[in-house]
């Protein structure tokens, strides 16, 4: 729910390579991160409605759209489904990540700094679109995340390849 968000829809993608069901919604609104869900094969439903949480078996929710009072987080929880908020989910997924061997831990960093790149950019071009904002002192944060983070994941792959034991691993 809300899956367009900046801090959502990096989860999102990082599901979805993990093999997962993916599935969000959000408003019809075009957003910062509309590329890179797309990109990803990911399509969000437009709109909230408790019938986007059938077949489900985790519904992830933000703040915003009424956080924990939105209809279909609501209904989520009469049908038993779990919901966790956003910083839920990265919590769980740092956990798995410690209980993991190293190779792992460093595989589970390289999934999400390698998608930071694209959403920085989405992120610089929303805000020239959509706030004008374009000037260099505001979206060097950005920039700076475009090109550390392809230096940073290169190098965490390069740390998979050398200590993962199995070919499957090494991709």
């Amino acid at each position: 729910m809300g899956i367009k968000g900046v801090g959502m829809t990096p989860l999102a993608i990082i599901a979805k390579e993990a093999g997962l069901h993916v599935s969000g919604c959000d408003t019809a609104d075009e957003f910062i991160t509309d590329e890179a869900l797309r990109k990803a094969g990911i399509e969000p439903l437009i709109g909230f409605s408790p019938d986007h949480t059938e077949g489900m078996d985790l519904v992830i929710t933000t703040g915003a759209h009424g956080g924990f009072d939105n209809p279909e987080v609501v209904y989520a929880k009469e049908q038993g489904i779990p919901v966790w908020t956003q910083g839920e989910a990265v919590g769980k997924f740092m956990d798995l990540a410690k209980k993991k061997s190293f190779v792992e831990g460093i595989a589970a960093l390289y999934a999400y700094e390698s998608q930071i790149p694209e959403v920085s950019k989405s992120k610089i071009k929303g805000l020239g679109k959509f706030y004008g904002i374009k000037d260099e002192k505001t979206i060097e944060f950005f920039k700076v995340h475009m090109k550390a983070d392809v230096w940073h994941s290169k190098n965490e792959m390069g740390i998979i390849k050398k200590y993962a034991k199995t070919d499957v691993e090494k991709k």
